[in-house]
């Protein structure tokens, strides 16, 4: 109903008003979601000029009117650039309007003066340049309905809360047409209410009980974190498998990820993508690659030859190694770990069943071999350049809990490979000294403070790392509902293609899912890895899957699942009374109620039949009947009915100061004007 009495009034202004453009309000999908994003360009703190400058020179781009840019930046700089009061702003002015944007909102405001024609604006172009003006007056038009759509959103808006009685809202909506400030965080003239149902789905990953062949188990990033541990030596395979060949192709040097003495998470966090912006040469360093090439030269440095080179067929699978380990290195930045609530949400402690202690004595016993290492660092960086070798050491040793940066290629053997050498353990030191590594306390006994705590422990961790990783705590679900529906069989309606088919869809919209499905589709191509095993935990089981089909509506005799979460699997199904996982993704969505009824509402107009314009004689004689009638006494006769209209629109209750005087006794008729 309320959506219809906007409409209502809206389309009545559209009627009376003789510019019918003014309020011919269209708020088509595309419009509104044009309009949106322009909103939120606003609302983060941009300008409305600098937004349509954007979007100008991205349409330019896209377009390959590349050259139009310079002429247009020129034309229409951004304001305000330089105080012109300044000695030599002109030439700065200039200078700084080349590498800015576009004055959207002038260049717009003058093209609609001159007739929506770019060539009438005067351009510096060159003649070869001038038919480009004319394909760039379509962008313009594109321009154009930018701006009407955020008008009309923000008009329809404000109406919308006005005839809803938020007299506040409707005025923040129109301030926003005014000024582009306090704009409404949402707009509920483009919502539609109706009954809903709010569930909310989770997808994440359980990690194997076992491992796979070749690769090492006791790194310390393997004793950090084994579960994911597990699930990436599940995801990359046989260590064994990645082999490449350096040298000469007919008789090489064949060197393995086994041959490494690496665990796979060594492999997964060292193939982070390279930064060559960096001054700082360790930073630019892929340490999977340096372990490489310093196993490779120390096969063959019998040989003395210079330092071989991987065999283009091996660069090429080395390549996909990487691609591999970062498509899983991103799964794990975003991820965090599977808590009971994710199972269960009428769980209040989601942290409980979860092994605190376990989950201390691991990142302790990493983090103070992290500062034991530093420490000894500290101390050999002063005997230099006596114990070059021990330095080394220890940077590797560094390097193996996850401070790639320190990873070295061997013991310096000149002068030049020394000093690299120390500038490198000074780098590392100093990082360190910047960011100290943190002391994690014991955990709490109360149960409130568990997730400052765990936000601490994961804190930590990255604070070493350098970049997030999940530090998945042990959980025991004997006996509760989450561990029933972890163990149980899989709710009606989930099989393998309902499940498959609902992730492929979800893929399309959710990022984090997308990325995991790029993951797990890598490993099977890439590394041979066997498919994943999906698991769907429903609370309570035994009911139809809410993600396919009609929505349950709880009531208070039998309660309906509002909430699931798909569980990638490896190997053999998940244990409750001892499980570790991370969730990938959590969302939230609203799902029609199966109602049998809904409210609506239409708004119409019509005429009634008996319906005719306004009609209505003015009756008047002169105020000077020998003189007759002029123009300016009927002026003052319309004049005057008007204002006697008025009047008779009120009555003592308006006006209470005037009860005494009126209404007025006239002590002889007048002579003339109206009767």
């Amino acid at each position: 109903m309320h959506h219809a009495t906007t409409l209502a009034v809206l389309r009545s202004g559209w009627l009376s008003h003789s510019d019918r453009q003014a309020f011919g309000i269209n708020l088509s999908s595309g419009r509104v979601r044009r309009a949106l994003a322009t909103i939120d360009g606003v609302r983060s703190g941009q300008t409305l000029r600098a937004l349509l400058g954007y979007r100008l020179e991205r349409a330019l781009h896209d377009a390959q009117l590349d050259t139009l840019i310079r002429p247009l930046r020129l034309a229409f700089p951004m304001p305000d650039l330089v105080d012109k009061a300044t000695e030599g702003s002109e030439a700065a002015r200039t200078a700084m309007a080349e590498r800015s944007v576009v004055d959207g909102q002038a260049l717009l405001d003058d093209w609609l003066v001159h007739g929506r024609t770019l060539a009438d604006l005067g351009l510096d172009v060159t003649e070869a340049e001038l038919p480009l003006l004319a394909q760039a007056d379509v962008l313009m038009t594109d321009l154009e309905t930018t701006v009407d759509a955020v008008g009309d959103l923000l008009l329809a808006e404000s109406v919308h809360q006005l005839v809803g009685g938020n007299p506040v809202r409707a005025g923040a909506a129109a301030d926003g047409i005014a000024r582009g400030d306090s704009l409404p965080q949402d707009f509920d003239v483009i919502r539609t209410p109706r009954a809903a149902v709010a569930v909310t789905h989770r997808l994440g990953v359980v990690a194997p009980a076992g491992g796979t062949a070749g690769w090492a188990a006791g790194r310390p990033l393997a004793a950090l974190e084994p579960g994911l541990e597990r699930w990436c030596q599940a995801r990359l395979g046989d260590a064994s498998a990645w082999r490449f060949d350096f040298g000469d192709p007919a008789a090489p040097v064949t060197v393995g990820l086994s041959d490494l003495g690496i665990c796979a998470l060594d492999a997964v966090l060292g193939s982070n993508l390279t930064d060559d912006r960096t001054d700082d040469a360790p930073a630019r360093d892929n340490p999977l690659a340096r372990r490489l090439l310093r196993h490779t030269a120390a096969l063959s440095a019998g040989g003395g030859s210079a330092p071989p080179q991987v065999t283009p067929a091996s660069a090429a699978r080395f390549a996909e190694l990487q691609q591999l380990c970062r498509s899983l290195g991103a799964v794990l930045r975003d991820a965090r770990p599977l808590l009971g609530s994710d199972l269960d949400d009428t769980v209040a402690d989601g942290w409980a069943g979860a092994d605190l202690r376990e989950l201390w004595t691991r990142v302790t016993t990493w983090l103070n071999g992290v500062t034991s290492n530093l420490a000894r660092l500290r101390e050999q960086v002063k005997l230099l350049p006596d114990g070059a070798d021990a330095l080394a050491q220890h940077l590797d040793a560094l390097a193996d809990h996850g401070v790639h940066a320190a990873y070295t290629l061997g013991a310096p053997g000149d002068e030049a490979g020394l000093e690299a050498l120390r500038d490198q353990a000074c780098f590392v030191l100093d990082h360190f000294d910047a960011s100290p590594v943190a002391a994690l306390p014991e955990p709490p006994q109360d149960p409130a403070a568990v997730l400052e705590w765990a936000t601490a422990v994961r804190t930590a961790v990255a604070g070493v790392l350098g970049e997030s990783l999940p530090v998945l705590p042990v959980l025991n679900l004997t006996g509760t509902p989450a561990g029933e529906a972890l163990t149980a069989a899989r709710p009606e309606g989930a099989d393998d293609d309902a499940v498959a088919d609902w992730l492929t869809e979800m893929e399309r919209i959710r990022p984090r899912v997308r990325a995991l499905g790029d993951a797990l589709a890598a490993s099977e191509v890439l590394a041979s890895a066997a498919p994943s095993g999906v698991h769907v935990a429903q609370v309570p089981a035994g009911r139809r899957w809410i993600a396919r089909g009609p929505v349950p509506v709880p009531s208070r005799s039998e309660p309906a699942p509002l909430h699931c979460a798909v569980l990638r699997t490896d190997g053999t199904p998940p244990d409750a009374a001892r499980v570790a996982g991370m969730v990938v993704d959590a969302w939230s969505e609203t799902a029609p109620e199966p109602v049998d009824e809904e409210m609506g509402a239409l708004a119409f107009h019509y005429n009634q039949p008996d319906a005719r314009a306004p009609q209505a004689w003015l009756l008047a004689v002169p105020p000077d009947p020998s003189r007759g009638w002029c123009m300016e006494d009927v002026h003052a006769v319309v004049e005057e009915a008007f204002a006697l209209a008025r009047v008779r629109g009120m009555d003592l209750n308006d006006l209470t100061e005037l009860r005494g005087v009126l209404p007025v006794q006239c002590a002889e008729p007048p002579t003339g004007g109206i009767h």
